[in-house]
């Protein structure tokens, strides 16, 4: 899958990646199609005779390698939640779970390639704001009926509820509840997982700081490839918002990357000690916020 490899801006207000999903392929239909089938067999039962019965689907076929494979090259090898880079040791979550859906457990679209840890952290947790949908209703009516309280990266754009820090630390944007859930469903603040978005956004603004110092050009695939490029891409755009606010159009990751080499190009020494300035300010703000957001925890 394409991942919207630069958030989108609005009032210069930077939104988070979003997953672009390809259709399902033909390998796909040929792995899941008789499972399907079957699932669906038992649930245009009454409902008398599928309460006697358990959902006929062998879970054994989501851990099958060529599934796998499939679903990991759709999520570029990264969890579809947190953006660890999984090789092929990842899982196939499902982010409406199959234990209250059933009838979607083979919908292409319902699949995530996740870690472990968002995989079971998550588990059968899917909390909403409001009614659920009717049975055997399609993904798309699900969708339209339902308000999950949980981000779907692949559906919706995760900047609208979630907000970086380039210290690693995400936060609910304007407090919102499903920022809040999906924070503490995926335990997106996990120690070492804040860790590893800090030296990531540390490293590409470091990489930024040196093509200002020297008016060097920037690596080529910067901000567009690897983990934790929410983090890395917010942090850069940040940098230069008082420069220029990027439309609210989407803009990708290459577009960042040529707004930025435009940037080096055209500015004065004066435009790029400024944008020194603007990413030790950003830095120096972010770890003031993490240590009040950090108070506020210790202090329950």
């Amino acid at each position: 899958a394409r991942r919207s490899t630069t958030p989108n801006f609005h009032d210069g207000i930077i939104l988070m990646l979003k997953i672009n999903r390809n259709k399902p392929s033909k390998q796909f239909f040929g792995l899941v199609g008789r499972s399907k089938d079957e699932l669906f067999e038992w649930a245009r039962r009454p409902v008398a005779e599928r309460e006697q019965r358990r959902a006929p689907f062998n879970s054994d076929i989501f851990h099958q390698k060529e599934l796998r494979s499939l679903v990991a090259f759709e999520f570029e090898q990264k969890c579809a939640y947190c953006e660890r880079p999984l090789e092929m040791t990842g899982e196939i979550d499902h982010f409406r779970p199959k234990s209250l859906y059933p009838w979607l457990a083979f919908e292409w679209l319902n699949f995530m390639y996740a870690c472990s840890s968002c995989n079971q952290s998550k588990s059968n947790t899917f909390p909403l704001s409001g009614r659920s949908s009717p049975f055997l209703a399609t993904l798309d009516d699900v969708r339209l009926v339902e308000k999950p309280l949980l981000v779907d990266p692949t559906f919706e754009h995760p900047g609208k509820y979630l907000s970086f820090l380039s210290t690693g630390l995400i936060i609910p944007r304007n407090n919102s509840r499903k920022g809040r859930e999906t924070i503490l469903a995926f335990q997106l603040n996990e120690s070492e997982l804040v860790a590893e978005r800090e030296n990531a956004c540390s490293k590409s603004l470091e990489t930024w700081a040196y093509a200002l110092e020297k008016r060097s050009d920037l690596p080529s695939d910067f901000l567009t490839r690897g983990p934790f490029l929410g983090c890395q891409q917010w942090s850069i755009a940040q940098s230069i918002a008082n420069y220029k606010k990027l439309p609210t159009a989407k803009v990708t990751g290459p577009d960042l990357e040529n707004e930025l080499r435009r940037f080096l190009e055209i500015s004065t020494e004066g435009d790029r000690s400024r944008i020194l300035q603007d990413i030790e300010g950003l830095k120096a703000d972010d770890a003031k916020k993490s240590e009040e957001i950090k108070d506020k925890i210790e202090d329950g």
